[in-house]
């Protein structure tokens, strides 16, 4: 509905589809849209009381919040002080990062819009603007279980290339052949790992079979070396 595309579950990994700009005019012009967005996050806290469970869902609150701000500074989304939308992230969303520390961070960057200072201006506000570089990067480091960079990277392309599939005209076509491409292409990786995966098998099972054949030899090389020395000692 708003242009947002979650293409990691683990880590709550948000990415813009195509046509984000479009529908996010639907999110910044309507108190409604804004509320279900508060409703939302709210949720995600109320369904997740242990954020040690696996099953947790409190990272999503983060991620969705700053995701917002990298599209505000990107251009896509106005989240200006003073509008709907602005106003909803200040007072309300920011308010349902559970954790003190990080929602104490990110009200810094809530305020200014910008990425934490390394070297401030006179005014207070940083010299660098929170980026889909910068969400990414923080996800990436935050979250369990998270995609490296380049993960992340390949989640990116899958998800243009499902809204591009959506497309009927070039586009579309275009795309839906480099989907069969890349399926054929997974599907002969697929293929060649599970022939590694046989052959490590069955070289495993011969190698178990080398082994116990080399013991059943040395046994019968200790019976007989044992029957000699019996022998020898007259107690036979």
């Amino acid at each position: 509905m708003y242009g947002i595309r979650l293409i990691d579950p683990a880590s709550g990994l948000l990415v813009p589809t195509w046509d984000f700009e479009d529908k996010a005019r639907h999110l910044v012009s309507s108190t409604m849209h804004l509320h279900r967005i508060t409703r939302i996050l709210k949720s995600l806290v109320s369904l997740s009381p242990d954020p040690t469970s696996p099953l947790s869902v409190l990272h999503h609150v983060p991620s969705l919040i700053l995701f917002l701000i990298a599209q505000h500074n990107s251009g896509r989304l106005n989240l200006a002080p003073g509008t709907l939308a602005g106003d909803e992230l200040e007072t309300r969303w920011n308010l349902c990062i559970r954790n003190r520390a990080l929602r104490e961070a990110i009200s810094e960057l809530v305020v200014t819009r910008l990425g934490m200072p390394e070297s401030p201006t006179e005014d207070g506000r940083g010299s660098w603007k929170w980026t889909e570089a910068e969400y990414e990067a923080w996800v990436v480091s935050k979250a369990r279980n998270a995609p490296d960079m380049k993960q992340v990277a390949r989640l990116r392309q899958d998800a243009d290339l499902e809204d591009m599939l959506l497309d009927e005209g070039e586009a579309g076509m275009y795309a839906r052949a480099e989907k069969a491409e890349r399926d054929r292409i997974l599907a002969e990786e697929n293929e060649a790992a599970e022939r590694a995966r046989t052959s490590a098998a069955e070289e495993a099972a011969k190698q178990k079979e080398r082994q116990r054949e080399d013991d059943t030899e040395e046994a019968k090389i200790r019976t007989a070396e044992r029957v000699r020395t019996l022998g020898s000692d007259g107690e036979i």
